[in-house]
């Protein structure tokens, strides 16, 4: 029995972005004054929320929203959702250093909901013959005569 090795890509690829995103998560529940910098004037203005309270939501939202996507919990919309919001980072911080690697994150997300449910998701996993490669086919044995006789359909005559 072979394991298919590929068929755990998508799966490294949905935890590890769900890694970065629960860390930085659970960096802005613990820490929100050092995050209230990034949190853009239009949002406040729009939500009339402190700053803090901008942060210490958006850091459930993450660590939420990573956990789904660890576990594979409606792991395509998960995955669409977290993309518009990292997406929406990068609109907001512009293409520097951080926006370019929130752009990197954010086309993960984009590749993981493309790819949708995979091998190790709990809402409804690939199938498992995903994961099992097909035993190499053995060399088969020719038909014995008889066999072929018995295939052999009789000739209809045409009368003229």
């Amino acid at each position: 029995m072979n394991i298919n090795i590929k068929s755990f890509a998508p799966v490294a690829i949905r935890v590890g972005l769900a890694i970065v995103i629960m860390w930085f998560g659970l960096s802005e529940l613990i820490h929100p004054a050092m995050w209230t910098s990034y949190i853009p004037t239009w949002l406040q203005t729009l939500t009339h929320l402190d700053l803090t309270t901008l942060v210490i939501l958006n850091g459930i939202f993450e660590v939420v929203g990573s956990l789904m996507l660890a576990y594979g919990i409606w792991t395509r919309w998960i995955a669409l959702l977290l993309f518009f919001h990292m997406a929406g980072i990068v609109q907001d911080v512009g293409l520097d250093a951080i926006g370019m690697r929130d752009l990197g994150l954010a086309f993960g997300l984009f590749s993981v909901f493309l790819q949708g449910n995979d091998v190790a998701t709990l809402d409804d996993p690939a199938p498992v013959k995903q994961i099992m490669q097909p035993p190499v086919p053995s060399q088969q044995s020719q038909p014995s005569q008889i066999s072929q006789i018995s295939q052999i359909q009789p000739v209809r005559r045409m009368n003229s």
